[in-house]
């Protein structure tokens, strides 16, 4: 059997199975653990499939990224807003990412009694913020990101260097085994840059961006402290959560 044959034949399996560990694609063809590992290089170079440590699965691309105004408000959004808020300091320096689920976050802020600095891309997260008396609201500027509703680049990444933090809140863009990922490189760059400074790592969002990836890394899995979700996710993510000693809040059910 020649390589393309076999390339054939292991599209047609991931179609089935999602995924195939290198011992079963020796088996399956009947072919060295070399050869299985030359056949992902070639298979891999197609972004439909993504190469993992010993095997392969079929590429679960996060859908396209709605425009910020677009995003629904959803009940979830501020139940789970309330949810993490109760956990944080009453004093600290805290870093705010973007996007509608963190916005509710800082509409909860806006109401609590927190004297907290926070840091921010996000302009709608920080008009909410701004009138409140014991906040120290500090807006990192750099180009703006329309679909976002944020700040990035290199300006961005200097203003937040200049500071440690207490707790990074990051927004899920997308969530999988091999961690969290964004869908720009800038994006990327700056969750990466508060989980560097940050003493604890907040991840959340909506349960339904698990099991899905973009092209940009932002963090392993075990860099994540705590995971905040609205519902619960699969028995087996769970375990992944367990095993990373990562702590999962989910709403119940009836509330999500």
């Amino acid at each position: 059997m020649t390589q393309e044959e076999r390339l054939e034949q292991l599209a047609a399996l991931l179609e089935q199975q999602q995924r195939l560990s290198l011992e079963q694609i020796c088996q399956l063809l009947n072919i060295s653990r070399d050869s299985a590992r030359r056949d992902l290089l070639r298979l891999c170079e197609n972004p439909r499939y993504q190469r993992l440590r010993g095997g392969v699965r079929l590429a679960a691309h996060a859908p396209g990224i709605l425009p910020f105004a677009q995003r629904p408000a959803a009940p979830w959004k501020q139940q789970l807003a309330e949810r993490v808020v109760s956990t944080l300091p009453q004093h600290g320096w805290i870093y705010l990412d973007s996007g509608s689920t963190l916005l509710a976050v800082a509409n909860v802020l806006a109401v609590r009694s927190h004297q907290l600095h926070i840091i921010t891309p996000a302009l709608a997260a920080a008009q909410a913020l701004s009138q409140h008396p014991h906040l120290q609201l500090i807006l990192l500027g750099g180009s703006f990101d329309a679909t976002q509703g944020a700040c990035y680049g290199s300006e961005t990444l200097l203003q937040l260097s200049q500071y440690r933090l207490d707790v990074a809140l990051l927004g899920i863009c997308a969530l999988d085994e091999q961690g969290l990922t964004a869908p720009s490189a800038a994006e990327a760059q700056l969750k990466r840059q508060a989980i560097q400074q940050a003493e604890q790592r907040i991840a959340l969002g909506s349960c339904s961006k698990l099991g899905q990836h973009h092209r940009y890394q932002v963090c392993a899995l075990t860099e994540l402290d705590a995971l905040y979700l609205d519902q619960p996710p699969p028995a087996s993510f769970c375990q992944q959560l367990e095993a990373a000693d990562i702590h999962l809040t989910t709403l119940e059910p009836s509330d999500a």
